[in-house]
């Protein structure tokens, strides 16, 4: 605990806002399987697979803002540069934010406009074949 209480006040509060929406994200992420245990009572239902797309959804940014935040105070505790841990915790944001909302937002716009998947060619044509070939015996 000595190291923990030399800490300035300000990185004490941020690991504890951390801890809590960690807690937050945890009890989401666990919410669907008791929901399916209990009230759908082990049946695959359409309104579970709606009710478990939203509570992980709804974990998804208090985790990212979590280890964002831990990270935050580490790279603080390491390099003792307040500038560094900022900016270090902001770019994880940016990049847990950008790769969890805002790519599947674009993909799911961009299916809609029946424009390929960016990722849907890489190897697709090697594939393909290889398929063909091996169907074929």
């Amino acid at each position: 605990m000595d190291g923990f209480e030399k800490l300035p006040n300000l990185l004490k509060y941020v690991h504890l806002i951390s801890l809590c929406l960690t807690a937050v994200s945890i009890i989401l992420l666990m919410t669907p399987a008791a929901y399916h245990r209990i009230v759908e009572r082990g049946e695959e239902t359409e309104h579970f697979h709606r009710f478990a797309s939203k509570t992980l959804l709804a974990a998804m940014a208090p985790l990212a803002t979590a280890i964002c935040s831990d990270f935050f105070v580490v790279v603080w505790v390491v390099t003792e540069s307040e500038e560094l841990a900022l900016i270090s915790g902001a770019a994880m944001l940016f990049l847990f934010f950008g790769l969890w909302f805002v790519m599947p937002a674009y993909w799911r716009a961009a299916s809609a406009r029946k424009a390929p998947h960016p990722l849907a060619s890489v190897g697709s044509t090697r594939l393909r074949a290889t398929l063909l070939k091996w169907a074929k015996g």
